[in-house]
């Protein structure tokens, strides 16, 4: 991935977060990003395809972090406490718009995404 890819990456990641995945345009993430419309789609197809390597963007981080609390946590009561933790603060970083969005209007995205959150949750019980 290429700065410039990963730049719009981070911004639509943020954008999305706070705003949901319907309020946010490319507009919106190429103005934030500081560059132009023709700059973004010669990195990203269309918006659909942003929303995929923001969940992926997404999945890799919980991933590692996931890796992290499994090496570092002392017993299998702290590791679920912790996965549970992580779980939380990452659904309150949501903005309340961000999952019925993505169902509504990127139903094959939110089928994967809901299929991370399952793995999680059994990772954790």
């Amino acid at each position: 991935m290429n700065p410039t890819q990963q730049q719009i990456l981070q911004i639509a990641h943020d954008l999305f977060m706070r705003f949901g995945f319907k309020a946010v345009t490319v507009d919106d993430i190429a103005k934030q990003a500081g560059i132009s419309k023709k700059t973004l789609y010669e990195n990203y197809t269309d918006k659909d395809n942003i929303v995929y390597a923001v969940l992926n963007f997404i999945d890799n981080c919980m991933n590692e972090e996931q890796c992290g609390i499994s090496k570092n946590s002392e017993n299998a009561i702290e590791e679920a406490i912790e996965h549970m933790v992580m779980l939380e603060t990452i659904l309150n970083s949501m903005n309340a718009n961000c999952l019925p969005d993505l169902q509504k209007y990127y139903p094959k995205a939110f089928l994967e995404f809901k299929m991370l959150e399952i793995l999680l949750i059994n990772v954790v019980s």
